[in-house]
């Protein structure tokens, strides 16, 4: 979908979207339950619908009513089957569930989209090729199997905390205590820290200390009523419009929340003040939307960055080369993001969403301001349907 935008200047009173990352564990955990759930407020998003498409598949009872979820869950969870499984382009959802497999039930089969195939799946691919193991991934065909046993379980830290998520929903149905220890450095503590959160509310145990996490084994998960809260990472996307001369109320935000996305509120006063060197490796999904007030504030400089490009796209490289479009002065290194003092402009040509939600919403605030066309805005349906539309709703001048 292209859109074409006019300068505008918004004002009126938004409402953030469910938070994406949370409805996914809340479904997943309800659905290892053998009880009967409701996970209220889930939302409408690609990601969520394909959490509740994939754990019917493996053997669920979920379906969507008036924004929630409701769940017959069963323990055994995956039944046995011969169907493909479908994860849509969720990473986290397929990092989460693969583990789940291993659980003696027979061999599974994934067809993944061709961007979700080319995200990483390393830390798998070594703690699953061992005998008694499937672990295979073909073009678009991932194959998985095998019976995880309780132990001890290391890999680098650096790729994505979704690896120790997805171990620690499988480990705490197993029997025996197991301990996950995440090599090197370790970025977005604060999602395992969620997931942990989240674990709790379902009467599941597991504990990080630093780059190690504890899981209580032969647990059960209890069913009931759970809530997701609102998303930060929307809110941060909303509240980036108000440091760029619009007037937007946001509600719906939680007040406090083990969303790492809340760094937000105070990443964003700091870098609005130009120069400022921020550390981004504990919520790297901000980074574009911090390289868009950067290049709109007399630049700033992000450290941590080397995880961008483990993204829906090399995050840190296609911000740039859309930055670069309204006239951004940008370095991208290894682990360092650099913009620089510059004179923006009516961006040169189409703005390209490169299929990543975050890059397409994080470019927003500069085609308000300087207008411009946007290709591909139907990204943001996987964490933000209606992201544009309500933008309009609100002043803005979208065709």
């Amino acid at each position: 979908m292209k859109l074409s935008f006019s300068p505008s200047r918004l004002s009126g009173k938004v409402s953030v979207p469910p938070s994406k990352s949370c409805a996914i564990r809340h479904i997943i955990a309800s659905c290892l339950a053998d009880a009967e759930s409701i996970v209220k407020n889930v939302g409408s998003s690609d990601d969520v619908n394909s959490t509740v498409a994939c754990m019917n598949e493996l053997g669920a009872k979920v379906t969507l009513e008036n924004g929630n979820a409701l769940i017959k869950g069963n323990a055994s969870l995956p039944l046995p089957s011969g169907k493909e499984i479908c994860t849509g382009d969720s990473a986290a959802l397929l990092r989460f569930v693969i583990p789940i497999c291993m659980n003696g039930s027979g061999v599974h089969t994934f067809r993944l989209s061709s961007q979700l195939a080319s995200r990483p799946l390393s830390v798998y691919n070594e703690l699953f090729s061992g005998e008694g193991f499937t672990f295979h991934l073909e073009n678009t065909v991932l194959t998985v199997g095998g019976s995880l046993r309780a132990g001890r379980f290391e890999f680098p830290g650096n790729v994505s905390s979704q690896f120790a998520g997805g171990l620690m929903f499988a480990l705490l149905r197993l029997k025996g205590d197991s301990e996950i220890v995440m090599t090197g450095r370790c970025g977005s503590e604060g999602y395992i820290d969620l997931t942990a959160s989240v674990l709790a509310e379902h009467g599941v145990k597991a504990k990080r200390s630093g780059n190690r996490i504890s899981v209580c084994g032969d647990d059960t998960f209890k069913g009931g009523e759970f809530g997701v809260e609102g998303d930060l990472s929307a809110g941060a996307m909303l509240e980036a419009l108000n440091f760029t001369g619009n007037d937007i109320e946001v509600s719906g935000l939680p007040g406090t929340s083990l969303q790492p996305d809340a760094a937000y509120r105070r990443l964003f006063a700091k870098i609005v003040k130009g120069g400022a060197e921020i550390k981004i490796d504990g919520c790297p999904d901000l980074a574009p939307i911090l390289m868009t007030l950067a290049a709109m504030n007399g630049g700033a400089t992000l450290t941590g960055t080397e995880r961008l490009s483990y993204k829906e796209s090399d995050r840190a490289r296609t911000m740039a080369e859309e930055l670069r479009r309204f006239g951004a002065d940008i370095k991208v290194e290894r682990d360092r993001v650099t913009v620089y003092n510059s004179s923006l402009h009516t961006p040169d040509g189409v703005c390209l969403s490169h299929g990543d939600h975050r890059v397409t919403m994080a470019l927003a605030p500069l085609l308000l301001r300087y207008g411009g066309a946007l290709d591909g805005a139907e990204a943001t349906n996987k964490s933000f349907p209606g992201f544009f539309r309500l933008l309009a709703g609100i002043g803005a001048d979208i065709r």
